[in-house]
């Protein structure tokens, strides 16, 4: 019985076929064989014949909506609402109704749920990505080692462009350290976002900072400048339309 239940699909509908055809047989065997109507009468028996495989047939189909029908649907389904892109809205049709779902039909199920995994991760590690290089984390990368062939390929692709943008950014900011001048970019809520090595200089023997890494995301008005925390203020200036601030900092 395990046998038969772990049979694929297709030679069940087979085995079931010709058993119903085999039983229609026997019973019109056994008519014609006590019936004298039916031994003397051919086109009667032929007729019999006729019926009795008609109702093979209805039932082979009834059989064949439930085993074939119901989880072609249910997958179709679920592979349409993936090629649009709804990946959480995509129910276990397998759990819901075990009995549908044996042989290639199950395979072809969990196949179909690898494909979502697959792609939700893609989906997970691109947000991860893009919220890394958001906050200004460009070191951090994506596991390839969770997956195979092409989509490894995807993930790869995101790596390697991450890793070409650090290299050009340490590169500027390479650039922006060899002006002997003091230069730092914020945010328009004033929070360090840069620093170029003099400017880290001048604040470290203020003592007001103890290196430019740690200080990334704090308020500019650490600096201490004549402006800061006034309506002076450059970021405030540069709010109301004026590009140009001046302010007497550190003895300049």
């Amino acid at each position: 019985m395990n046998s038969f239940a772990n049979m694929k699909t297709l030679p069940k509908l087979q085995i079931g076929f010709f058993f119903l055809a085999f039983l229609g047989l026997i019973a019109g065997h056994l008519l014609i064989s006590y019936s004298d109507t039916f031994a003397h009468n051919i086109p009667l028996m032929i007729l019999l014949e006729i019926i009795l495989s008609i109702v093979a047939t209805v039932i082979f189909g009834i059989i064949s909506k439930k085993v074939i029908s119901k989880p072609i649907n249910d997958i179709t389904a679920v592979a349409e609402k993936i090629a649009k892109g709804i990946l959480n809205n995509t129910a276990d049709a397998k759990s819901q109704d075990p009995d549908s779902y044996n042989g290639e039909f199950s395979e072809l199920h969990d196949k179909l749920a690898l494909i979502k995994e697959s792609i939700h991760n893609i989906i997970t590690d691109s947000s991860s990505l893009s919220a890394a290089v958001t906050a200004g984390k460009l070191n951090v990368r994506a596991d390839v080692s969770k997956y195979n062939g092409e989509y490894k390929k995807i993930i790869q692709c995101f790596n390697t462009t991450l890793d070409k943008v650090a290299e050009k950014t340490e590169w500027y900011e390479a650039i922006i350290d060899a002006v002997p001048f003091p230069i730092h970019v914020t945010d328009n809520d004033m929070n360090w976002t840069f620093m170029n090595k003099p400017f880290e200089k001048l604040l470290i023997e203020q003592k007001y900072i103890n290196n430019r890494k740690d200080s990334m995301g704090k308020q500019c008005s650490n600096a201490n400048a004549n402006i800061c925390n006034t309506d002076k203020c450059g970021i405030k200036q540069l709010h109301r339309g004026k590009t140009e601030s001046f302010f007497d900092w550190c003895g300049s």
